[in-house]
């Protein structure tokens, strides 16, 4: 009687166990469940609210903490928040606080970080203005409990025709390289989106970026008393067997601490190449010479490099080996969590927004102008064209990013002069200002571009009381006025590449009207802005198009337009 009792209660207990067992499963299930779930709303929600931003429907918290940047400042916007729109907005009034030109938005493009490689995704923003120069602004942008604030902000400025840029890779490591201060930064934002700020790289040694400290500038050139001699043929003198000679240097200088107005707490390291005459009869052979290169911070063979020692030391500046330098700045890497994996990540890939989402610019009212702008500048440009150098106007073109094809005119070289026009192009009550050609073979009749020498090489307008820089040209971009709002434009790319198009101008911006761009066979044909037309045709046989209807109904409108005269006056006048 005794087992028959306990088989059945051990049965129940089994049974009770099995169900506490399956129910604590589900439970677990289930709380796995609901996890997984909030996990994935949170991934959501994440990426949602950078989507929303995008979109305009978003704001971000402008924080300046994190703003590095040197040529301008977004501290008018520090503490507010901001649509994207604002954003593009305030970084286009921050480079119109410090530029002669009115800038404009020239594109801004976005791209997803996972800064410190910890699995959640930040945005990254790349707004890009033109001005007298291409400035760029960096923006990385961190969702903190359903908010985003920027976490990072820097900026350069650069030449249109030089790769100045900002490379940011996947994992948060940061470079940017800026021409006009010649240098190279580097940072790394974490996890946390806190920034580290490792190096400002700086290489010189070039004539036009010599090593310069406090206003003195090293000078690596032969003493007065050594050899020399103007002979073309042997122009490093008789030197002695093995005497190296240095032909020139780069130092590289790391600001370490991010103290820019402290050079005396930065390191210094740099390497020097040159020539040894190695036979003893150096005189009948005068070419015998062997390259060679040494590191200026440790001994080595070159005179001049015991010069560098000498004067680091005597400035109480921090001379490194390669050896050094490098070590120091791998140190401060470990120092910020950055590893070789993150370090190396590959670069993220932009996506390009629609400027028209924005916002508009704002036209320049009749009532509103000052053309006084005008002429203090066409006074500047004559300031510049009557000092004794050419140095002084070549600066001043190439800082403020116009065109230097008006150099080889000047002097009225083949015929043709150089001046400027204040016309109302566009008919819309606003005088643009045209820096250009003219020559007195050009009719009134006006002639096809490739008889033309009438030409606009810069090309301005009015806003805000500035200059608007609309276009710029030169010789393989040649621009020309053909009524009635129309300009020409006509380009190379070589022998065999070009395009020629027309454009409607009004109030400062450029719409293409119609146009072809032709390229090793083909020719593509536009129409109000759109690709409308391609006709492929042999090379050797360049003219073989015309054979084609629709090609030849679009040649002769392109034909159809007359290139007018200009009328300008002279930079120079000359003598009668």
């Amino acid at each position: 009687m005794r087992l028959g009792k306990i088989v059945p209660m051990a049965l129940f207990l089994l049974t009770m166990t099995a169900c506490s067992g399956e129910k604590a499963q589900q439970t677990m299930d289930s709380e796995e469940t609901v996890a997984n779930d909030t996990e994935a709303a949170e991934e959501k929600e994440h990426a949602d609210i950078y989507k929303r931003f995008l979109g305009n429907e978003e704001k971000v918290l402008i924080d300046c903490s994190g703003d590095v940047g040197k040529v301008f400042s977004l501290k008018n916007a520090e503490g507010k928040e901001l649509t994207l729109s604002e954003v593009v907005r305030a970084v286009r009034d921050s480079c119109n606080a410090v530029d002669d030109f009115y800038v404009t938005l020239e594109g801004t493009e976005y791209a997803y970080v996972d800064c410190g490689k910890d699995g959640n995704e930040e945005l990254a923003l790349d707004v890009n203005m033109m001005g007298t120069t291409w400035f760029k602004e960096c923006l990385v942008i961190k969702e903190i409990d359903g908010h985003l604030k920027t976490v990072y902000g820097n900026n350069i400025k650069c030449n249109p025709d030089y790769d100045g840029q900002f490379n940011v890779n996947e994992y948060g490591y940061i470079e940017s390289s800026d021409d006009f201060l010649h240098e190279e930064r580097r940072d790394y934002i974490d996890a946390s989106g806190n920034n580290h700020y490792i190096s400002s790289d700086l290489m010189v040694g070039t004539e036009e970026y010599p090593f310069v400290y406090n206003g003195e500038t090293l000078d690596i050139r032969e003493k007065k008393d050594e050899p020399k001699t103007d002979d073309s043929d042997n122009k490093y003198g008789y030197l002695p067997k093995g005497k190296i000679h240095a032909d020139g240097y780069k130092i590289y200088w790391a600001d370490l601490n991010d103290t820019p107005d402290n050079k005396a707490d930065d390191i210094y390291c740099g390497t020097m190449t040159g020539h040894c005459f190695t036979h003893y009869y150096v005189k009948s052979l005068k070419w015998s010479k062997h390259d060679a290169s040494a590191d200026i911070g440790s001994s080595n063979a070159f005179e001049e490099a015991r010069r560098f020692r000498e004067f680091f030391d005597q400035k109480g500046l921090k001379l490194c080996t390669v050896d050094e330098f490098n070590g120091l700045i791998a140190a401060k890497e470990k120092e910020a969590g950055l590893t070789e994996e993150i370090k190396n990540g590959e670069c993220v890939s932009w996506t390009k927004l629609d400027n028209t989402e924005f916002f508009d610019e704002k036209p320049q009212e009749t009532t509103d102008v000052d053309y006084g702008v005008y002429d203090d500048f066409i006074c500047r440009l004559k300031t510049e064209i009557s000092e004794e150098s050419w140095d002084s106007l070549y600066d001043y073109v190439e800082k403020h990013g116009l065109s230097d094809e008006l150099y080889s005119y000047i002097n009225d070289d083949y015929g043709i002069t150089a001046g400027y026009l204040q016309t109302d192009i566009d008919g819309d009550g606003v005088d643009e200002l045209i820096l250009g050609t003219t020559s007195q073979d050009t009719t009134e009749s006006g002639e096809s571009w490739y008889y033309n020498n009438d030409e606009i090489y810069d090309l301005f307008t009015i806003r805000d009381g500035k200059l608007l820089h609309v276009i710029e040209g030169w010789c393989r971009n040649r621009y020309y006025i053909c009524g009635d709002g129309v300009i020409a434009n006509i380009g190379s790319g070589g022998a065999a590449t070009g395009d020629l198009m027309f454009y409607r101008y009004n109030k400062g911006e450029m719409e293409l009207i119609e146009g072809v761009y032709w390229d090793n066979g083909t020719r593509t044909y536009y129409k109000d802005g759109q690709e409308v037309y391609t006709v492929n045709y042999p090379e050797d046989d360049f003219y073989s198009f015309e054979d084609d209807s629709i090609a030849s109904k679009y040649e002769e409108s392109l034909d159809s337009y007359r290139y007018h005269k200009l009328k300008i006056i002279p930079f120079v006048e000359k003598e009668k």
